[in-house]
C-alpha cells in the first residue's frame, strides 16, 4: 500500500488512520517529519513500534536520535548528490550528449525503530 503527500508529519498519521484497518508490519516515509507523524499515530492506535510495526525514514534528520523510539534512518549523502547533479549540467551544457549513471549510495543508520527478525533476532 502507498500514500503520497508532503514530508510533514500529518502525512504520516494520515497514512497510518487511513491503512489502519489493514494489517501491516513495517512503514517505509520519505522524511523524519512523516515519521514522527506516523510513530504517533501508531501509539494513539495502540500499537507498539517497533514490535508491532517497524519504522525507517529516508532521511536522517538530527531529531531522529530525540523521538522515541529512536528512529532507523537512511542517510541520503546529500552534498555529493547536489555536486555530482551540478556537474552533469555542467557536461550537458558543453554538449556532451550521453551521460552515464552515477549511482550515489546512502548509509543505513541502524536506531530502535525497527524490529529484528528471524536468525538476527535469534542471535541476540
Amino acid at each position: 500500500m502507498t500514500f503520497s503527500g508532503l514530508y510533514e508529519p500529518q502525512v504520516g498519521w494520515d497514512a497510518v488512520h487511513q491503512f489502519q484497518p489493514h494489517y501491516f508490519t513495517a512503514i517505509f516515509s520519505c522524511s523524519s517529519g512523516q515519521s514522527m507523524g506516523a510513530i504517533n499515530a501508531l501509539h494513539q492506535l495502540g500499537y507498539r513500534v517497533p514490535d508491532d510495526v517497524s519504522l525507517i525514514s529516508i532521511d536522517n534528520h538530527v531529531l531522529n536520535d530525540y523521538v522515541r523510539p529512536t528512529l532507523t534512518a537512511i542517510e541520503i549523502p546529500l552534498a555529493k548528490l547536489v555536486t555530482t547533479a551540478l556537474d552533469r549540467i555542467r557536461l550537458l551544457k558543453e554538449g556532451v550528449k550521453t551521460l552515464g549513471l552515477t549511482r550515489i549510495t546512502g548509509e543505513l543508520v541502524e536506531r530502535e525503530s525497527v524490529r529484528k527478525i528471524g536468525w538476527e533476532a535469534d542471535r541476540e
